[in-house]
């Protein structure tokens, strides 16, 4: 079959068709051939079995939940079969069947949800908010907090520590931080760290909101930029930052620090650090010096 369209703005005629000559300078008609025949090619890549996997799912998703935590223990053939223990007893829920099998054990869905989030190697934020929305339904939020605290503010220690080897402020700091951003997500479900069981956050006036919001997408760098600063201090910068940040952020009464030292000798590259760090973590910082070179 040829098909013939007119390329000219209007349908051609018969007689144009016929005989295209005629047609005007400029015009012409446009013969679209048919199109080859292509056999689809379908390639086989596996000749084994198979099984469809479900996704994460939360505790609060009901059989869902404990139908996947079956069968990624054990296999099935039927839904009566995924509700029979390994004894043979038929249960009237996939609860009971799992709990008979030891899959999941009273209160702990909710740690089970945590660990395969922190298994699949999921971010410390994709925790944080992950705790927050189980906590919403439901789940034991201290329990969660002691156990997965670590996991969850990872991203606020420095990344040339680990928790085995931290030092305690650096470890303490990362925690508090977490839990001020943990109660940022709470907020959103009407919660709050206090109403939850979970250590408080720290309080922020509202009237600093505004600063918040400008160092907040900046707040990973800040915090990167201070330890890598850390790393190029000779041992009485290192005394100095662990003696200021430790001032600041224990209870004790307010202290003042005098830094005093040659020129070049890198006060402005300590003091940097401590103010990275410290708006790394949301705190707030105001800066002043009599000088050009202080102010900036």
């Amino acid at each position: 079959i040829k098909y013939v369209e007119a390329v000219v703005f209007r349908p051609s005629t018969e007689a144009e068709r016929a005989d295209p000559d005629s047609l005007p300078d400029g015009a012409a008609l446009e013969h679209t051939e048919p199109g080859s025949t292509f056999l689809p090619k379908v390639v086989v890549e596996r000749q084994v079995p198979t099984v469809g996997r479900i996704k994460s799912i939360r505790p609060s998703a009901g059989n869902a939940y404990y139908i996947r935590q079956i069968l990624l223990h054990r296999p099935v053939r039927s839904w009566l079969d995924m509700r029979t223990d390994s004894t043979g007893t038929v249960h009237s829920t996939f609860r009971e069947a799992a709990q008979a099998d030891g899959i999941i054990d009273g209160n702990d869905e909710y740690s089970n949800v945590v660990q395969e989030a922190v298994d699949m190697h999921n971010s410390p934020a994709n925790l944080r908010f992950l705790f927050a929305l189980l906590t919403h339904e439901g789940a034991p939020a201290a329990k969660l907090w002691e156990s997965f605290r670590q996991n969850f503010s990872r991203d606020y220690l420095p990344y040339n520590h680990d928790y085995d080897s931290a030092p305690t402020l650096a470890i303490e700091q990362a925690f508090q931080s977490c839990l001020n951003t943990i109660d940022e997500i709470l907020a959103s479900f009407g919660l709050s760290n206090t109403a939850v069981g979970l250590p408080p956050a720290h309080e922020r006036p509202a009237a600093d909101e505004s600063e918040q919001e400008h160092f907040a997408p900046q707040r990973q760098a800040l915090r990167s930029k201070a330890a890598a600063a850390f790393q190029q201090f000779n041992d009485q910068q290192k005394q100095i930052y662990t003696d200021v940040l430790q001032s600041i952020l224990s209870p004790s009464p307010h202290a003042l620090h005098l830094i005093q030292g040659r020129a070049g000798r890198g006060k402005t590259f300590l003091l940097q650090a401590i103010i990275n760090n410290l708006r790394g973590h949301g705190h707030l910082l105001i800066i002043c010096g009599a000088t050009g070179l202080s102010a900036a």
